[in-house]
């Protein structure tokens, strides 16, 4: 039953005839072999359970001279120093109600002296041995699933879980005693998708393991550190003297985790963003605020350039509210119509008449008037509301050159500009998409000119030649937007099936002060001349800026001094006027 060794009895009697006997049952028993230790206390059990440890069964007196007579005192106090040990309660009391409170109180058995014999004391002993292991095996195993419910499976450290429990009971001390602070940190791994990316999950996995165990090693036994899910971790900083022992902690961080991890034959390397709030003087009510506001600092310090921490003040507080509302604003613009499109001329130099015009979006709020794309753009490409949005400018800049080309004195020469987003642009049914809006709208499709930024294109590489490849084959024009201010390669740019270059207005704003700017306009303007492409120029102000661009044979210019973007009326007349310069 207990494996190799004796079977180890405590018997607790202070009647010698009694232990006697006792001790001649249990010889006759088939529980073989057994090694009884017999004491006459209560205490005398006590330190005998603290020297030797090791006991699989006791035999217990209710009536001992070191016990309460009439109550289980011997009992309660024996199970208290050894709750896992199995007790029979052996007594000269005939009490059936002293028996059932007996067994509620953690006996395995209650047996009356005068009325045992062997067979009855070796199945009693038998039966409290396997059911204190079964009551044992139980509860280990719902000890293990509160762990698990309270732990990460994967680095084994506390979850959300747990982490906002202790986090529950810091803000409760804080408000019991004002002196006390404390701190939260809020981590997020910077570019932890690369990893999975790149060298597979389970790589990532054992990173992610390496991280919570330095992470652990930089804090003290007080302190918690918990994985939230995927790349992001908290710690909770017991007892800080100001928010400069925190920084320093969180320096410390920085410092050990830059440090290169050896992972499954990789070095791998990671730096992290991380957040900072101080809870002191009942400042804080519920975990939830303590922890949106380090997630706030954090994410202010991976938006300022990641490998950085940020300490929470109320200023990111308001504008994390105000880009929530702007994104709760943004949902509702698309179902309420709000957006419009602005159209910019496009004035082809050759003939300072107008080519085409650029469709530039504008959100008309209910409250803050008029808004330019920089106020909103940012937020919609981070929540993917981007897309429809994207769509629905096409759609419609279609739609007005539809219009437009109508006109007695426009015809079907003209053309719409549209800026295609990346996230757009990453649509698996993009091209279909844009066919259909052609379709929809009768218009040609080399009415239309796509414009694309530099860095999305080389995001996306060998998939991005493929989608250009099939829009060139629908017979869209496609242009590469802010040229010059990516990091495409010469050795990539001859490959890419586009029409024309536009060179950003970065480069036009300064070609009047700057001779090493007007040198790179001339050499972005050869450029495309060499790969056979048209370029164009945006961001146009003065004359002299013209007169310049004319001189080097570039193509198309856009900008504040042909005319300022328009609402579609206002386009129209300029193209009824048949305006030029």
């Amino acid at each position: 039953m207990t494996g190799s060794g004796p079977l180890s009895v405590l018997m607790v009697e202070d009647d010698p005839g009694d232990a006697r006997l006792i001790r001649t049952l249990l010889g006759r028993t088939a529980l073989k072999p057994l090694h009884v230790s017999v004491v006459d206390r209560v205490s005398g059990a006590l330190d005998f359970l603290r020297r030797n440890g090791k006991v699989d069964v006791a035999l217990l007196d209710v009536s001992l001279p070191d016990s309460r007579p009439g109550s289980l005192d011997s009992l309660t106090r024996i199970k208290a120093e050894a709750p896992d040990l199995p007790l029979i309660l052996l007594t000269g009391i005939d009490d059936e109600e002293l028996a059932v409170r007996a067994v509620r109180e953690g006996a395995q058995d209650y047996l009356v002296k005068k009325g045992i014999d062997s067979g009855l004391l070796g199945r009693a002993i038998r039966y409290a041995i396997e059911r204190q292991r079964d009551i044992t095996a139980r509860k280990m195993a719902e000890e293990r699933l509160l762990h698990d419910a309270l732990h990460d499976h994967l680095t084994g450290l506390p979850n959300r879980a747990l982490f906002m429990d202790r986090l529950g009971m810091a803000i409760a001390h804080a408000k019991r005693r004002l002196s006390y602070t404390y701190a939260v940190l809020f981590i997020d791994l910077d570019r932890f998708k690369n990893v999975n990316d790149s060298l597979g999950h389970s790589v990532g996995d054992e990173l992610l393991i390496a991280v919570a165990r330095r992470l652990e090693s930089c804090l003290r036994p007080g302190d918690t550190v918990a994985r939230l899910g995927g790349d992001e971790f908290t710690i909770l900083l017991d007892e800080v003297a100001d928010i400069d022992h925190a920084v320093q902690v969180a320096q410390r961080l920085h410092r050990e985790i830059a440090r290169p991890f050896k992972v499954q034959g990789y070095e791998v390397f990671v730096t992290m963003s991380l957040g900072i709030t101080l809870g002191a003087g009942g400042h804080y009510d519920r975990p939830e605020e303590v922890l949106r506001d380090a997630d706030t600092a954090m994410y202010g310090a991976k938006t300022s350039g990641k490998a950085r921490d940020a300490v929470f003040d109320y200023q990111m507080h308001d504008r994390a509210v105000a880009l929530l509302e702007l994104e709760t604003d943004l949902r509702r613009a698309i179902e309420r119509a709000e957006f419009e499109i602005h159209y910019q001329p496009i004035i082809s130099l050759s003939t300072g008449r107008i080519d085409a015009f650029e469709a530039l979006l504008r959100w008309r709020h209910p409250r803050r008037g008029l808004l330019a794309p920089d106020s909103f753009v940012p937020v919609a490409e981070d929540t993917g509301l981007i897309v429809p949005i994207g769509w629905w400018v096409l759609h419609e800049a279609c739609r007005q050159l539809a219009d437009w080309q109508l006109l007695p004195w426009t015809g079907e020469r003209l053309a719409v500009t549209v800026n295609l987003s990346g996230k757009q642009f990453m649509q698996a049914d993009l091209v279909e998409r844009i066919e259909e809006i052609l379709r929809s709208a009768g218009v040609e499709a080399g009415s239309l000119r796509l414009e694309i930024t530099e860095s999305t294109i080389m995001e996306q590489a060998d998939d991005a030649v493929e989608k250009l490849l099939a829009l060139r084959r629908l017979g869209v024009k496609l242009y590469i937007d802010d040229f010059g201010t990516g990091y495409s390669s010469l050795s990539y740019l001859h490959r890419l099936p586009v029409d024309a270059l536009k060179i950003d207005r970065s480069f036009i704003s300064e070609m009047d002060s700057e001779a090493e700017r007007a040198e790179i306009v001339g050499t972005i303007v050869t450029l495309a001349r060499t790969l056979r492409m048209d370029v164009a120029a945006e961001g146009i102000e003065t004359a002299e800026q013209v007169t310049r661009l004319r001189a080097l044979a570039c193509h198309y210019g856009q900008g504040f001094f042909f005319s300022e973007p328009l609402g579609s009326s206002a386009a129209a007349g300029l193209i009824e006027a048949g305006a030029s310069w």
